[in-house]
């Protein structure tokens, strides 16, 4: 697994889920079966695709979107104080 932050690159053995529980009450979203993302970083969330800050795209898989859709619209209000 490869963890990418605003300055570094870490690779360790973990599965996914395991990953996603140890962050489950922070930020982060599961947007495709590859991927975990930090809320703090998405620009623009799009039908099939998110923008990173840093301008990468990353998938979001169908199984994933209602969620993340969700999750983003509700971090997104806590952010601007609704």
């Amino acid at each position: 697994m490869n963890v990418y932050t605003t300055d570094s690159e870490y690779t360790f053995y973990a599965k996914m889920s395991d990953v996603e529980k140890m962050v489950d009450d922070s930020n982060f979203v599961r947007i495709h079966v590859s991927y975990l993302v930090n809320l703090d970083y998405i620009r623009a969330l799009y039908l099939d695709e998110l923008l990173l800050t840093d301008g990468s795209r990353l998938p979001v898989s169908k199984k994933y979107k209602n969620a993340v859709k969700e999750q983003h619209l509700k971090y997104t209000k806590w952010r601007m104080g609704l």
